[in-house]
């Protein structure tokens, strides 16, 4: 009895009256800490709420009222987790033995008091103000994010026609890079299947040593000879192809590689074109400038000698 009277349990819809917070959200917070808050049960499977586990609810809406992440909810919630060493609600579960007639009734509806709906209707109010202020929050918080994405594309946008000479020319590398590979593993796969061939032959051949005789013997030796002559000639193969597969890839990558520098020339003349035929717009500008100045210096002058003359003529 003294048990029950210090430790209570709690439904669902009374851990919402006390948070303020719809069944639903307190369910998609749970589901968001699966692994972590563990809701306890009693042996009938009814779910129950203890003071710890309605402690840890109340940080879970201070910090989402925040707009702090899920996922670093979900960490400091570790870390607050780890250090303690018994959870209430284990303590709870071992001396509380639940009365398996007498579950959890929610309060009916002819028991609730008009200050108990005006309480409710305050919190709905409360409620949406604070889903309106998220909202704004968010609104703006992507509109913030949307701005530093304009800037990235343009800043992208300008150094994109450097990049795809570097991105093509590393696309390039990268196919010849795997096409070596699967030459090479080519080549690997022929040399096993040349030694497991090999292998099978000796091991015919040493059987056929223990049960023949001294003229299977010397037959069984020149079938050893012309077997280990073959297999020197296909090993003389496989290295020449090696040899000659690496001198290609050799070539290829110096060509790949005077190809970069031409175009990194290219693209710095490129650069330096662009930088002179800017300075000599902006010369002709000014010579245009100068005239235009000059002409109207000119024409103010003849205009002034018209009226000099006007009151003689």
């Amino acid at each position: 009895m003294n048990n029950r009277q210090l430790t209570r349990a709690y439904s669902i819809k009374e851990v919402s009256q006390i948070l303020n917070t719809p069944n639903g959200t307190i369910r998609q917070w749970e589901k968001d800490l699966n692994g972590l808050l563990k809701i306890p049960r009693t042996q009938q499977g009814a779910r129950y709420y203890t003071e710890n586990e309605i402690k840890i609810l109340n940080k879970v809406k201070e910090m989402r009222e925040q707009n702090v992440p899920k996922g670093m909810i979900r960490s400091l919630l570790e870390k607050y987790l780890n250090q303690e060493s018994e959870p209430d609600s284990e303590s709870f579960e071992t001396n509380i033995q639940p009365l398996p007639e007498q579950p959890i009734q929610p309060v009916p509806h002819n028991e609730l008091q008009p200050s108990n709906l005006e309480s409710l209707q305050q919190a709905m109010e409360l409620f949406k103000q604070d889903l309106l202020n998220e909202i704004k929050h968010e609104i703006k918080h992507e509109m913030k994010l949307s701005k530093n994405d304009i800037i990235d594309d343009m800043k992208n946008e300008i150094s994109h026609s450097s990049l795809v000479t570097v991105k093509e020319i590393s696309k390039s590398i990268q196919r010849s890079n795997d096409k070596r590979k699967a030459e090479v593993q080519e080549i690997s796969n022929a040399i096993v299947r040349a030694s497991e061939k090999t292998s099978e032959t000796f091991g015919t051949l040493s059987y056929d040593i223990l049960k023949g005789s001294e003229s299977t013997y010397e037959r069984i030796a020149k079938r050893i000879n012309a077997t280990a002559k073959m297999t020197e000639r296909d090993n003389q193969k496989l290295l020449e192809n090696v040899s000659k597969k690496v001198d290609e890839a050799r070539d290829e990558m110096k060509s790949v590689s005077q190809f970069f520098d031409v175009q990194q020339d290219y693209l710095i003349d490129s650069i330096n074109e662009l930088k002179q035929s800017q300075e000599e717009i902006q010369k002709r500008e000014e010579i245009f400038q100068e005239m235009i100045s000059s002409y109207r210096e000119v024409a103010a002058a003849k205009k002034q000698q018209k009226k000099w003359w006007k009151p003689w003529s």
